[in-house]
């Protein structure tokens, strides 16, 4: 790391740079704080150079257009036995003016300090400094910095290489149906892994008081929150697909079993029951599998429902089992009517308090399960033997099972049964089996469509 400034160069500007016919120029940016962004640079005969990479300056926070400036920083060709030399630190005056062209060297001693990029013969030497004429010695002081070299096509996923299928993940679908707090962070995370195509369902606006938890910021209030997580997904140069879909599903559930359809894996990330019954059914009457996200106990605990249809206990299945076993208390009880067993988590409408790390840390464990069921019989990222996951930030033995914790950061795993009499995936009963739920589904979805017009 350098001592001092740090300046963001695309490797194709200084290739141009290096091609050019004169020795010496200027490159033209922003500057601001201790960053400094290369634009274009001049090459000789009034021609201005850019690259692919001056689009990322262009869109830098920093950058504007009052602090754009022309000649921010001077360039200069140079021998590599000069460039070694002024490794360091110090070179005299005299010799610096022998070594270096005389318009240059004019231009040192009329500037009280000036930032220069000191390009050396080969392709490899290349050094960034600020540099100034120290008072009564004839000397000039190079004082270093960091270089930040910029690809004209960004390879996000150079770090991850070799250790996720990118290949494999770019051809995989997932549908995100919530994208608050914890969906953001999902959302973020699928695109960081590689995978190809996100749709994700919200139809609320970015708040001030999403702010401290979400993974937008301040720049995207009053935005819809699927075009901040667009944005900012972009601007992490990921290059998944993004589908924006800016509806509340309970109002248009047509939209979102279309979508379902075309996926490999559906994330539900909502703060409501009635919309995790919904998405629910939807999967699996469309054999999609599915991971449900929920928190209670103001975010405290962290809880993972992986539905495989066919397979595994739907949301109603876990649901049913854990009010039958005195985990989970109906969500039409309220609090002055008796408990109808001993401690018990209450599910919530809209429950919204929570630490932004607690929520981070439910997000990341099923961005994970999320990962996990994706490449399913690779072992890429393990395998996860159980569908059905909490997850308690403190200990806390005040629930029942599965919602007890008996040390911080505890993780209970369990696998609960298909519910035979589950109106959503079980074996009906034969007075039952003869009803036409996909009837009743439709009757259900035009009476909710007819309310909106």
């Amino acid at each position: 790391m350098g001592d001092f400034d740090c300046l963001l160069i695309g490797k194709e500007l200084i290739n141009k740079i290096r091609a050019s016919t004169i020795d010496w120029g200027y490159i033209n940016g922003f500057t601001h704080d201790d960053v400094l962004g290369a634009f274009s640079a001049d090459i000789g005969e009034k021609n201005s150079a850019v690259s692919q990479a001056s689009l990322l300056i262009s869109q830098h926070r920093f950058f504007n257009s009052s602090n754009y400036k022309e000649g921010i920083l001077l360039w200069v060709k140079i021998s590599n036995d000069l460039l070694k030399q002024i490794k360091n630190i110090y070179i005299s005056v005299e010799e610096l003016k022998e070594k270096i062209p005389y318009g240059l060297f004019v231009k040192l001693e009329e500037k009280v300090a000036t930032y220069m990029l000191l390009l050396g013969e080969t392709d490899k030497d290349y050094r960034f400094c600020l540099v100034f004429k120290r008072k009564d010695e004839e000397k000039f002081a190079f004082v270093p910095g960091d270089i930040e070299l910029l690809d004209e096509e960004p390879n996000p996923f150079k770090r991850i290489d070799g250790l996720v299928p990118i290949e494999e993940l770019k051809e995989k679908k997932v549908a995100i149906i919530g994208v608050g707090s914890g969906g953001s962070f999902i959302a973020l995370e699928l695109a960081s892994a590689g995978v190809g195509t996100l749709n994700i369902f919200d139809n609320d606006r970015l708040s001030v008081v999403n702010l401290f938890r979400h993974a937008c910021d301040k720049r995207d209030l009053g935005r819809k929150k699927v075009d901040a997580i667009h944005d900012t997904i972009k601007e992490h140069l990921l290059p998944t697909e993004i589908i924006k879909n800016p509806y509340n599903i309970m109002n248009h559930p047509e939209k979102l079993r279309d979508v379902v359809n075309g996926v490999d894996l559906v994330i539900c990330a909502t703060d409501n029951v009635k919309s995790r019954e919904l998405v629910n059914y939807i999967c699996v009457n469309a054999q999609k599998p599915l991971v449900l996200v929920c928190t209670f106990d103001n975010a405290r605990i962290g809880e993972i429902i992986r539905v495989i249809p066919k397979e595994t206990a739907c949301y109603e299945c876990v649901r049913t089992h854990q009010r039958e076993q005195g985990s989970l208390i109906n969500a039409n009880y309220t609090d002055d009517e008796p408990i109808p067993y001993s401690s018990q988590i209450r599910e919530k409408e809209n429950e919204n308090i929570g630490t932004r790390t607690d929520v981070f840390m439910v997000a990341a464990l099923a961005s994970k399960v999320a990962l996990m069921t994706l490449t399913e019989g690779k072992k890429i990222f393990g395998e996860l033997p159980f569908n059905y996951i909490t997850w308690g930030s403190v200990r806390n033995m005040d629930f029942n099972p599965p919602f007890s914790f008996n040390l911080p950061f505890t993780t209970n795993y369990c696998n609960y049964l298909v519910n035979p009499h589950c109106p959503i995936c079980g074996d009906l009963p034969s007075e039952i089996a003869d009803i036409n739920i996909e009837e009743r589904y439709n009757e259900i979805m035009a009476e909710l469509l007819s309310k909106q017009v």
